[in-house]
């Protein structure tokens, strides 16, 4: 195993980010190797995050290990530092590509900012879990604008205007298959898709969290626990 996977499993059991490392990866391929070694110790990938989701920038993705993986409704207690985005998720279904709401933690495992790109790509580009909502087939849904809307009892209410383009958010898969595929690390059907925030980061505290956009289901959370 890579010393720099190591040490990030360390930090993840520790929930204390690493200031430093003589171990750096310093290519995209040792780094992708490290994301798989990482997840691969918690019992492999459930999912996929990618970002960003525009098409205008270079894409990235990192593997998502199945034991962050939730479905809504469920009662949470994140890492110390995580963050809460909201954004769309596809599933991977057995045909065609399924899409869904989903809610997805931010947790780096790197302490400050003196962090190579290299290094941040070995953290799984900081992913920390996912709470997925149901899922509808994406055909089923017309592009065009809508609220997005992120409700929390303590807090006041997000919302902010997005746009819901299935063809964007294809060609991001269709990519993200061909990645995985080169990874020797194929979709497999049931794979969650994380595609980018459409609100958030925002910080978090215990309570039940709940968003919404027209044509999909609510996908809800209980954060339960929190240490902040």
């Amino acid at each position: 195993m890579h010393p720099f996977t190591q040490a990030l499993l360390e930090a993840h059991r520790q929930a204390t980010p690493l200031t430093d490392s003589e171990h750096v990866p310093q290519t995209i391929g040792e780094a992708d190797a490290i994301q798989f070694e990482f997840s691969d110790a918690l019992g492999g990938h459930g999912g996929w995050k990618m970002t960003p989701w525009s098409s205008a920038e270079a894409m990235l993705a990192a593997p998502i290990p199945q034991a962050w993986m939730g479905q809504s409704g469920a009662v949470i207690r994140p890492e110390p530092g995580s963050r809460l985005e909201v954004e769309f998720a596809l599933l991977r279904g057995e045909g065609d590509w399924q899409v869904c709401l989903a809610f997805e933690f931010l947790q780096s495992r790197l302490a400050g900012q003196d962090w190579s790109s290299s290094a941040r790509r070995a953290d799984l580009l900081s992913a920390g879990g996912v709470v997925q909502g149901a899922a509808h087939p994406i055909g089923a849904l017309a592009a065009g604008d809508g609220q997005l809307r992120l409700i929390h009892a303590d807090n006041p209410a997000e919302s902010v205007t997005t746009t819901f383009d299935p063809t964007s958010l294809l060609a991001a898969a269709n990519w993200l298959e061909s990645h995985a595929a080169e990874l020797v690390r194929p979709l497999l059907p049931g794979m969650v898709v994380i595609t980018g925030a459409r609100i958030g980061p925002l910080p978090l505290a215990d309570g039940t969290y709940s968003a919404s956009w027209q044509g999909l289901d609510d996908v809800t959370m209980t954060i339960s626990g929190y240490s902040g």
